[in-house]
């Protein structure tokens, strides 16, 4: 929800109350100095939000609505593969929280009502309907790390995923998660479940796969970090409307954040500390969703070309 104050209706235009609201006078210097066409005078003297002003956050309701992400799957069968995901952190850095959660992927067939999934529709050439693999969020669920604990956090960590992946049937082989510079948390796995899990690190230097079927240049130069790819995997999966089981907050989370060009012509994401003081709290839930995706896509689930 938005509330929009234009200053055209300010009732401080004549300058005479002594509160700091927008006057005639300022929004007459503002059109010189700005023009009436820009997106300063459009903000923060009309009090309107400019059109194209999402161009450069990384995802948009709107874009989720489109594609189908807040949408139920339909599977053809039960031969699906399931992700389980976390994006670590222990409660007393930053106030992160510790995300985890559970993804499956399978190819979704078309609706009963004749209606066709949006992957299918997107996916169409010369009139032929092509069922596609779609990726559908299961669930996210914060890590209980209590702090008075005489258990070390890292292994509180662990016994909650691995009881977890347990209960769901999901092999230690099918668990990514950020690593980062935290090695005890590496340690901590390998020692108290598998060494086969999947250790990531988000910080680090995008990867040498290319950025899509459409794009064929490596992701390490495309993309400024790895982060960044994993974020823009998310929104081609959900542009390819291969993405199910959006959630509110979750979209949201990566609606916040923007994007922009850097050094060599690269994509990043903005910082985590930049949205920290911008929205006050850290996008765990994205992130934790953006590790899932790339286990899918480690595990064989393909994102489809953008167009048709």
């Amino acid at each position: 929800v938005c509330i929009q104050f234009p200053g055209s209706d300010s009732p401080n235009k004549d300058g005479t109350m002594s509160i700091p609201l927008i006057t005639q006078e300022q929004m007459d210097r503002d059109a010189v100095f700005y023009g009436k066409d820009s997106l300063w005078f459009t903000m923060f003297n009309e009090g309107r939000m400019p059109r194209g002003q999402g161009s450069r956050r990384v995802m948009t309701r709107q874009m989720c609505s489109k594609f189908g992400a807040f949408n139920e799957p339909v599977f053809t069968d039960a031969n699906r593969t399931t992700i389980a995901f976390l994006d670590a952190a222990y409660r007393g850095v930053g106030g992160d929280r510790c995300v985890f959660g559970t993804l499956e992927f399978g190819v979704e067939t078309t609706a009963g009502d004749g209606e066709h999934p949006v992957s299918a529709i997107i996916s169409q050439s010369a009139g032929v309907k092509q069922n596609n693999q779609v990726l559908n969020l299961l669930g996210l669920k914060i890590v209980p790390i209590v702090a008075a604990s005489n258990e070390l956090p890292e292994d509180q960590i662990v016994k909650f995923v691995r009881e977890q992946c347990l209960y769901l049937g999901i092999s230690p082989a099918d668990f990514y998660f950020d690593s980062g510079m935290r090695t005890s948390l590496v340690s901590a796995f390998a020692r108290q479940w598998s060494a086969e899990v999947n250790p990531i690190d988000c910080g680090g230097k995008a990867s040498e796969r290319s950025v899509s079927n459409d794009i064929k240049t490596s992701c390490r130069d495309y993309y400024f970090n790895f982060i960044t790819e994993l974020w823009f995997n998310v929104r081609m999966t959900v542009e390819t409307g291969q993405f199910r089981g959006m959630t509110d907050d979750v979209c949201e989370e990566f609606s916040v954040r923007e994007w922009r060009i850097v050094g060599n012509n690269k994509i990043q994401v903005e910082p985590k500390e930049d949205m920290k003081m911008k929205t006050g709290r850290s996008p765990d839930l994205a992130d934790a969703v953006a590790i899932g995706v790339h286990g899918a896509i480690r595990r064989g689930f393909r994102v489809q070309k953008l167009r048709a």
